[in-house]
């Protein structure tokens, strides 16, 4: 029988420590129930008729939300191929050509994504693309999920880490050959560090064979699958998985190193080292930050770097493996052990998970049609553990490995379905902001300002006397308020008499003015008709047609009619001084009722000021002026 942890020899490849050991109760599928089709295919959509109390019902997200980024990358043909391709690029859409002996079956379709990177793309070129947009949103405090997905062999661990061979032997030289996972650490401690920001980070690597969850960072003999759990304080989480403190890229590119060496894999015919398991490297950040009021603040974001298995068909990759599920049965004859359909099995847990994936993302994209759709997440340990970046509360990127060949045709029809289909889904994303700082520091200061709410309900002393200095005050201006009052009266009473004499002056004025108007004018006829008696007189300039009407008439003398005349002036002079007389005595009461009428408007405007709280200072600036007023 088989050690549990025996180096176990195979005739296509070598066998390292299989944990699938420590479950040695498993049955054999028969080879009839195993997929062998590509899983992808298999869009099996979820119906409302499933019922599973632990998944979720999903609706429309809201508006708001934002797609999963869709990426494709198409793996370099190999040095001197000289195999037909099925594919050409125009910007970010891919179109796919069928071969010759496929075109009555399928026609030419074309794929429009985020992005397509062509096999002439770099390393850095692909992080750039796929990863510093996702790592900006983490450092916001938002989580972020990549993951890599494509057929066997068609570079999707070369994407997300580097070359095994290098991490084997410790050659990191080679940065041109650096991945996403290395390039995003590298990336995310040098913008920390930029920006002087206290953080803590922590790291995690496992992977998911066979349904079952191991850490690949525990590296002891006898370590077991772990459990995946769900509450709702931490969500979904591995119980007992270790979870590292990192301080530099250095610290966090050793742990992938040491995990990546600890990964299952198998040789296929696409790719002797081929993933036989799902791989997620988990980092969460934990950021103390200062808000633009100086506030303290705790930002929180976890990024999950997700390297899926391959998947495949049996029957064109030839997958075998190195860690297989042993079979036991006893034959009550020879009571021999056997190993048998181990490869079949293997692959059929990934096309399994696989086709579960499949399944979530049918559903999820018609949620972003506005159905209702039941999401089986617990129908595979991978879609349970990736449910936030799939419709969740995540950013994700999704970036597709493709091979160009025609040999590969029908694998890359199904992986740029998969990935369109993966573009339509929305997450809805939250940003990760822990307040306990700034509400601690709310409280306190809370705390001292009932403290001295509290002080200030003693009454003290000098508050109370105070408060009577200002009722005497109150009582002060109330008196004199009144005392304002009665002058008040007393005025309105004057300036009505004032205002009807100065009425009655004015119509006397308007009259004497009329009266010496009209003396003025005899006044001046009389002076003519004194002219000429004195011109006849003393017989210049005679003129007996202007004379004539000027003579007496009944026998009266000239002497007489002049002495008339001199008594009339005189008289009309002495009317006219009394009329200018008596308009100067006029102006003079209208004067002094103008006066006494802006005396009036002052203490009105005094008056409330008083009754609008002014202080003592004001009755005492207008005293003197009040007293004046009141004895006119």
């Amino acid at each position: 029988m088989c050690s549990p942890k025996a180096n176990l020899v195979c005739p296509t490849t070598s066998i390292k420590h299989s944990r699938w050991l420590s479950s040695p109760n498993l049955s054999i599928l028969p080879p009839s129930s195993l997929h062998d089709n590509y899983p992808l295919q298999l869009d099996t959509p979820a119906t409302d008729d499933d019922n599973d109390d632990n998944d979720s019902v999903l609706s429309d997200p809201p508006s708001t939300a934002d797609n999963i980024r869709a990426l494709v990358r198409i793996k370099p043909s190999s040095v001197g191929s000289t195999e037909r391709t099925c594919l050409s690029v125009d910007g970010a859409s891919v179109s796919l050509t069928p071969p010759i002996a496929s075109r009555a079956v399928f026609d030419k379709k074309t794929f429009s994504l985020d992005g397509i990177l062509p096999e002439s793309t770099s390393q850095e070129e692909v992080f750039q693309a796929v990863a510093v947009p996702l790592v900006a949103n983490v450092l916001e405090g938002y989580n972020g999920t990549i993951f890599a997905y494509g057929q066997t062999g068609s570079g999707k661990t070369y994407t997300m880490q580097v070359r095994r061979r290098s991490l084997s032997f410790g050659d990191l030289a080679g940065e041109q050959h650096r991945g996403v996972i290395p390039r995003t650490m590298d990336h995310l401690f040098r913008h920390l560090t930029d920006q002087k920001t206290i953080f803590t980070c922590t790291c995690s690597y496992l992977e998911i064979y066979n349904e079952k969850i191991f850490d690949l960072l525990d590296e002891s003999m006898t370590s077991e699958a772990k459990l995946l759990r769900e509450d709702a304080v931490s969500g979904i989480f591995v119980q007992d998985l270790l979870d590292i403190q990192v301080h530099t890229p250095s610290d966090a590119l050793d742990l992938l190193t040491r995990g990546t060496n600890n990964r299952t894999v198998g040789a296929t015919a696409m790719n002797r080292e081929s993933s036989r398991s799902h791989s997620v490297f988990m980092v969460k950040l934990v950021q103390k930050l200062k808000d633009d009021s100086g506030l303290d603040i705790v930002r929180k974001s976890t990024l999950h770097l997700v390297d899926l298995a391959g998947s495949e068909k049996q029957s064109a990759t030839g997958a075998t493996g190195t860690r297989l599920k042993e079979v036991h049965y006893t034959n009550p004859h020879s009571h021999i052990c056997m190993l048998t359909w181990h490869v079949l099995l293997q692959a059929s847990q990934i096309n399994k998970s696989l086709s579960a994936l499949s399944n979530v993302i049918t559903g999820l994209v018609d949620v972003s049609k506005g159905l209702k759709r039941h999401i089986h997440y617990r129908d595979s340990k991978l879609t349970f553990l990736l449910r936030d970046a799939l419709g969740g509360n995540s950013k994700t990127t999704v970036v597709a490995t493709v091979s160009a060949h025609d040999k590969w045709f029908h694998e890359t029809m199904s992986t740029l379905q998969f990935v369109q289909r993966v573009k339509c889904i929305k997450n809805n994303a939250k940003k990760y902001e822990d307040d306990s700082a700034v509400i601690a520091r709310l409280e306190m200061q809370v705390r001292e300002l009932q403290r001295r709410v509290d002080d200030s309900a003693v009454p003290r002393v000098e508050d109370m006397q105070a408060m009577q200095q200002k009722a005497d005050e109150l009582s002060a201006m109330k008196v004199n308020n009144e005392k304002l009052e009665l002058v008040v009266t007393l005025l309105n009473g004057k300036v009505t008499t004032t205002q009807e004499e100065l009425h009655a002056t004015q119509q006397k004025l308007n009259d004497v003015e009329l009266a010496l108007s009209q003396s003025k004018a005899e006044c001046e006829s009389l002076l003519v008709k004194q002219t000429l008696l004195e011109c006849k007189l003393t017989g210049q300039g005679r003129n007996d047609d202007v004379i004539a009407p000027m003579e007496t008439v009944e026998g009266t003398t000239e002497a007489q009619t002049i002495k008339s005349l001199q008594d009339i002036v005189a008289e009309l002079h002495s009317q006219l001084i009394a009329a200018e007389n008596a308009r100067g005595l006029a102006e003079k009461r209208l004067k002094d009722a103008t006066n006494q009428k802006k005396a009036f408007s002052l203490f009105k405007g005094i008056l409330r000021r008083r009754s609008s709280g002014g202080g003592r200072k004001w009755w005492q600036r207008w005293k003197k002026p009040l007293s004046d007023a009141s004895n006119p």
